[in-house]
C-alpha cells in the first residue's frame, strides 16, 4: 500500500505525512502520556497513507483491521 501511496500521493499529502512523522519523533521518550499520543499520531499517519493510496477497497480492509485492534 505504501507503494500505491507513493505513486498516487500529491505534495500536500507527502508534507502531511512528514509533519505527523515529526510530531512522533518529538514525543518525549519517558513521558507516560507519550504512549497514548503516539497511538493517535500513528493512526493519523496510517490513515493519511491509506487515503493517499486512492484504493477504497484496500483502505476499507485496513480500516477494519485497525478497528479490531482497539
Amino acid at each position: 500500500m505504501a507503494d500505491l501511496a507513493a505513486q498516487r500521493g500529491n505534495d500536500y499529502e507527502v508534507e502531511r505525512l512528514a509533519l505527523i512523522n515529526e510530531q512522533i519523533r518529538r514525543l518525549p521518550r519517558r513521558d507516560a502520556k507519550s504512549g497514548e499520543r503516539y497511538r493517535i499520531l500513528n493512526r493519523e499517519f496510517h490513515a493519511a497513507l491509506h487515503a493517499m493510496s486512492r484504493s477504497p477497497r484496500l483502505h476499507e480492509q485496513l480500516r477494519s483491521s485497525w478497528a479490531m485492534s482497539d
